[in-house]
């Protein structure tokens, strides 16, 4: 039925007895422009790859909504996303690399699912972004040091996650962050002097910066024990 309403521009399915899976229809209404679908019991099943085919879609939103498997490749075709909220599923695996290419995304949130294997250094590509939410989830390996060309980003959680290093010097490129936060990783070493410069009461934008208390040095975080 979905794919016969080809003229919808908005699509609000969230918090009603939607069940299953979502049909592959979805892919034919080409003007969508905004999709929601918080709050539903879809039991596990994955995102069609038919998705890829909203060309015209500027949010998508699907938060608590039991959403699994891994994220499709054809994300990476919505080239007027602009925002991208997928909290709260049960999304496993790794953070498909063609969401880089969406260059006009200001906000992707993916906290508290099971997304595995590194971050992808590719999505430095993504200045647009504002706010980057990927806590909660099982990403390991270190933080990229390419992240520090995001020099539009005011918000990044990492928290809860299992990230291992450093942190880079190259955080400190990112003039215009407001909240970071690295604690219940597996992070070690000295924070950078210029990571704490931007905490700066006059000059710095960085008002929340929490990590853990063991593991890692820091004069100017908040540490979460």
């Amino acid at each position: 039925m979905l794919g016969t309403l080809k003229n919808l521009t908005k699509i609000d399915l969230s918090d009603n007895d939607f069940t299953g899976e979502l049909p592959t229809e979805i892919g034919d209404i080409l003007y969508l422009e905004e999709f929601y679908m918080n709050d539903l019991t879809l039991g596990g099943s994955s995102l069609p790859t038919e998705i890829g085919l909203l060309e015209n879609l500027r949010i998508f939103s699907a938060v608590h909504s039991e959403i699994g498997g891994q994220l499709p490749e054809e994300l990476g075709d919505l080239d007027m996303l602009e925002t991208l909220h997928l909290d709260e599923n049960t999304l496993k695996g790794a953070l498909p690399t063609s969401v880089a290419t969406l260059s006009s995304m200001v906000t992707m949130t993916m906290s508290k699912n099971e997304l595995s294997n590194c971050l992808p250094t590719q999505l430095a590509k993504m200045t647009s972004l504002r706010i980057l939410e990927l806590d909660g989830n099982r990403f390991s390996c270190s933080i990229p040091i390419e992240f520090g060309s995001l020099t539009n980003l005011k918000k990044l959680y990492l928290h809860d996650n299992e990230l291992v290093g450093e942190v880079p010097v190259e955080l400190s490129e990112l003039k215009q962050l407001q909240e970071l936060t690295l604690y219940e990783n597996d992070l070690v070493g000295e924070v950078p002097y210029d990571l704490c410069a931007l905490t700066d009461e006059v000059s710095g934008n960085l008002f929340t910066f929490k990590t853990d208390c063991d593991g890692i040095t820091c004069s100017c975080c908040t540490n979460q024990c």
